[in-house]
């Protein structure tokens, strides 16, 4: 009989950004292009990538750097 291997998961960090909030001032986008890109009319969409916990500073000084609080960061597990 095979034992079943083990699946290992790991914690990860990922911008989210609530549109009924934001009113497209784009700074996310100028600030970190490498995470925000401008939809059609110019409001921030999210890149979608995950970054390490290490990486959690950073992402909050981007967070408070939007006016209307439209940014927020979420926890998740990739396996």
């Amino acid at each position: 009989m095979l034992e079943k291997e083990k699946v290992m998961s790991e914690t990860r960090l990922k911008y989210v950004i609530d549109d009924s909030i934001c009113s497209g001032h784009g700074r996310c986008y100028v600030l970190a292009p490498q995470s925000f890109t401008a939809d059609e009319i110019g409001y921030g969409q999210v890149i979608e990538k995950t970054y390490s916990l290490q990486q959690r500073q950073e992402m909050e000084n981007l967070v408070v750097s939007c006016p209307e609080g439209a940014i927020s960061i979420e926890t998740v597990e990739v396996v």
